[in-house]
C-alpha cells in the first residue's frame, strides 16, 4: 500500500501542475498527447467555442458597414400644377452616413469582442485539456491500484493457505484462517469497486473526447515524466502571457474602452443625403421648357440635443469601463495565488516522495518480510 500512496502523491503534483501551469514541468506521456490532440479536434465545448469565435469575427465588417440607402417613391394622386407642367410622380433616394469615426469605432468593438471570444476558445481548450490530464491521472491510479489489490489478494491467497495447513496441524486456531478469508472477501469486493470506478472515468473520457459512450479505453498508461521547475516568478510571468482567461479580461476591457470611446461620439451629429427626381407632363405653354423634369438634392442632420441621456450614456460607459479594469486585477491576482499555492504544495509532495522512498517503503517492506516470515515458520 506503500506504494500506491507514493503514486497517489506524484497524481496529486500531476494534476496540481496540469490545472495551474499548463504542464509546464513535465513531458507528457505519448498515450495522454494523443488523448489531448484527439479532444482539440473533436470535444463538443471546444467546438462551440470556436464557431461562436468565428462568428464574431465575421460580425466585423456587418457593424462597420452603411445602413442600406432608402429608395422612394411617390405618385400625385392630384396632379400638382407647375408653371413647366403637372407634377405626375417623382422616385427619391437616401443613405444614412455617421459621423466620421463612428463606423471605425463600431469595428473597433466588434473586434474586441471577437478577441475576447478567441481567447475564451483558448481558455476551454486549457479547461478540457486539464480535466482530460486528471481523468488519466486517475486512471493510471484505478489501474495501479487494482494491480497492487491483485498483488495483495495473491499474497492473501497464500497466507490462507498457509494458515489453513497450520489449522489443520493444530498450530493454529481457525479464527486466523476466518479472518484471513474476510480480509480476502474485503479485497475481492474492492478489486470490484475500482473496476467500476474505473469504467466511469473512461465514460468521462470518452465525453470529453466525444467518443461513442460504450467505447473502451485501452491506451497503455504512462505517468508524465518531471522536471526541474523554473523559479514560481517566471512561471507568473509565462501564465500571464499562455493564460487565455486573462487574455479575455484584457481584449474585455478594450471592447470597454472603444465602447466609451464610441459614446462621446454621439454628441457628434449623423448625417443624411439623397436626391429625387420629379416626373412633369408636358404643360400648355410654349416655352422651352415646358414638360421638363426636375430634381432636388437634400441634406439632412440630426441634433443630438438631450445631454441629459448622452450624460448618463457616458457615465455607464465610465463605470463599465472601471469594472472591467477590477475584473483584469481580480484575475491577476487569483490567477497568481493560485500558482504560488501549487509551487508551495509542488515542493511539499517532493518532499514527501524522498521520504517515501528512502524511508517509509523500505522499512515498510522489511517489517513485512519479517512479519511474514515469522507467520509462516509460526515463530
Amino acid at each position: 500500500m506503500s506504494k500506491l500512496k507514493l503514486i497517489k502523491v506524484f497524481l496529486i503534483i500531476s494534476c496540481a501542475i496540469g490545472m495551474n501551469f499548463f504542464s509546464i514541468g513535465f513531458v507528457q506521456a505519448e498515450e495522454l498527447r494523443k488523448l489531448l490532440e484527439e479532444a482539440k479536434d473533436n470535444n463538443l465545448q471546444i467546438m462551440q467555442a470556436y464557431h461562436a469565435w468565428q462568428s464574431a469575427l465575421k460580425k466585423v465588417e456587418v457593424v462597420g458597414a452603411l445602413d442600406d440607402p432608402m429608395v422612394t417613391y411617390g405618385y400625385f394622386g392630384e396632379e400638382v400644377q407647375t408653371r413647366v407642367g403637372p407634377q405626375e410622380q417623382k422616385f427619391g433616394i437616401f443613405q444614412s452616413l455617421p459621423f466620421p469615426g463612428k463606423r471605425k469605432v463600431k469595428k473597433d468593438i466588434q473586434r474586441s469582442h471577437a478577441a475576447m471570444l478567441e481567447e475564451q476558445y483558448n481558455e476551454i481548450i486549457l479547461s478540457v485539456e486539464r480535466r482530460i490530464r486528471e481523468i488519466y491521472f486517475d486512471l493510471f491510479s484505478m489501474d495501479q491500484s487494482i494491480r497492487i489489490h491483485e498483488e495483495e489478494k495473491a499474497l492473501l491467497e497464500k497466507l490462507e493457505d498457509v494458515a489453513q495447513r497450520r489449522y489443520e496441524s493444530n498450530l493454529a486456531p481457525q479464527q486466523v484462517v476466518i479472518k484471513i478469508q474476510v480480509e480476502l472477501s474485503n479485497l475481492i469486493k474492492k478489486i470490484y469497486l475500482l473496476k467500476q470506478q474505473q469504467r466511469q472515468y473512461v465514460l468521462r473520457l470518452n465525453q470529453l473526447t466525444n467518443r461513442p459512450s460504450g467505447q473502451d479505453f485501452n491506451g497503455p498508461l504512462d505517468l508524465p515524466q518531471a522536471t526541474d521547475l523554473e523559479p514560481v516568478d517566471n512561471l507568473i510571468e509565462k501564465s500571464k502571457v499562455r493564460r487565455g482567461s486573462l487574455r479575455a479580461a484584457e481584449q474585455f476591457l478594450q471592447q470597454k474602452r472603444h465602447e466609451m470611446t464610441l459614446a462621446k461620439k454621439d454628441y457628434f451629429p449623423d448625417f443624411k443625403i439623397g436626391a429625387e427626381y420629379i416626373d412633369i407632363k408636358g404643360g400648355t405653354t410654349s416655352a422651352a421648357d415646358d414638360g421638363q423634369d426636375a430634381w432636388m438634392t437634400t441634406f439632412s442632420v440630426n441634433v443630438p440635443i438631450w445631454f441629459g441621456k448622452l450624460k448618463h450614456q457616458l457615465k455607464e460607459k465610465e463605470e463599465a469601463l472601471i469594472a472591467a479594469q477590477l475584473m483584469k486585477k481580480n484575475a491577476e491576482s487569483s490567477l497568481e495565488q493560485s500558482i504560488r499555492d501549487a509551487y508551495f504544495q509542488m515542493n511539499t509532495y517532493k518532499n514527501v516522495i524522498v521520504l517515501y522512498e528512502t524511508a517509509l517503503i523500505p522499512q515498510a517492506q522489511q517489517a513485512f518480510e519479517s512479519s511474514q516470515s515469522a507467520f509462516e515458520t509460526g515463530a
